[in-house]
């Protein structure tokens, strides 16, 4: 197995997997938000629809982190 560097572009297979964790608990924790500012639509919310943009982008953000933490934990496996 490799030696594990600060430069290297592959993690140790702990750091992969809490990586994976987090980035599974933020999208919920997005989702969640973005829930809530949607309940907000029907009322007049001042700055409702930067709000709505803001937390779609923090779920599609998540989303795509959490894809790149699950490709890094299977490339973390392989080495190990």
């Amino acid at each position: 197995m490799p030696k594990w560097t600060k430069d290297s572009d592959w993690l140790p297979l702990d750091n992969a997997k809490a990586q994976v964790d987090f980035y599974t608990e933020d999208l919920k924790f997005s989702e969640a938000y973005l829930k809530y500012v949607k309940s907000f639509e029907k009322k007049k919310w001042k700055g409702y629809d930067k709000s709505l943009k803001i937390a779609q982008k923090d779920v599609a953000d998540s989303k795509n982190n959490l894809v790149k933490a699950k490709l890094k934990l299977e490339e973390s496996k392989k080495l190990e």
